[in-house]
Order: C-alpha cells, then sequence, then structure tokens
C-alpha cells in the first residue's frame, strides 16, 4: 500500500495521513479535500491515478482501522467509538464496519486478527487493475 501513497501530491498524502491518524477531525470527503487544498473531484482523480480506492473509501478505512483498535481493547463503548473516530451515530459505523470488513462491528476483533485485518484494509485502499474508475458519489 506504500509505494501507491509515495505516488501523491504533498498535499494529498500529509491530508491522508491527517485521516489515518485523525480521523475525527476529517468527518466528510469535503472537509478531506479541504484538507488536501483541492476539490473533492480532483482528489478522486489524484486518487484513481496513484491507483487508490475513492477518497470516501479511504475516509471509510481510516475510520475502520481506528474503530478496529478501539473495539479490540473491549472497554469501549460502540457509541464511544463511533463518536471517536467521526461517525454520526454507532449505527452508521457499524454500516462503515460492515462495507468495509463484511463482518458485525460486534465480531470484528473476535474474528479478524491484526493481520487479517491489515489484508481487508489494504484489499480495499488499492484500487483493483480491472475496477472502473467513477468519480461521482453522495458526498
Amino acid at each position: 500500500v506504500s509505494r501507491p501513497f509515495r505516488a501523491l501530491p504533498t498535499n494529498v498524502a500529509s491530508a491522508l495521513e491527517l485521516v489515518f491518524r485523525r480521523p475525527e477531525q476529517v468527518r466528510s470527503v469535503g472537509a478531506l479535500a479541504a484538507a488536501a487544498k483541492t476539490t473533492r473531484r480532483s482528489l478522486d482523480r489524484c486518487l484513481a491515478r496513484a491507483g487508490l480506492s475513492p477518497a470516501r473509501t479511504l475516509l471509510s478505512c481510516a475510520r475502520a482501522n481506528a474503530a478496529y483498535h478501539l473495539l479490540a481493547g473491549g472497554s469501549v463503548r460502540k457509541a464511544r467509538v463511533a463518536s471517536l473516530v467521526g461517525c454520526a451515530s454507532a449505527r452508521s459505523l457499524a454500516r462503515e464496519l460492515r462495507a468495509v470488513t463484511g463482518y458485525p462491528a460486534s465480531a470484528i476483533p473476535a474474528r479478524l486478527s491484526r493481520d487479517d485485518f491489515a489484508a481487508v484494509l489494504r484489499q480495499r485502499l488499492v484500487r483493483s487493475a480491472s475496477a472502473p474508475v467513477t468519480i461521482s458519489g453522495p458526498y
């Protein structure tokens, strides 16, 4: 995954670093584009050229990554995890986690080891060669 990130312009790479380090600070694709000092459309084109998934997918993966580590600890409630990772509610976090991993939030730490979870994220972050490039979405 690190090779496609190295191909990104500095402003985009630093915005993505912010998303993965502090996902609660970037709550939408528009905010991610603003952090990268570009438009949403330009951000998605830049990511596509680097072989990465669209910004919405990257944002979901960043939230899932932070949530995985919090849920694996077992002492934090799902509603608190949702607020810590930048989701509006525990329900929206559960939808994102299921979309990224294929598992419900309660089963993720039990069913996915750290290595398996990292493999799932890697698969979601890197655009497959056969996937069509689309620059649209609800955000």
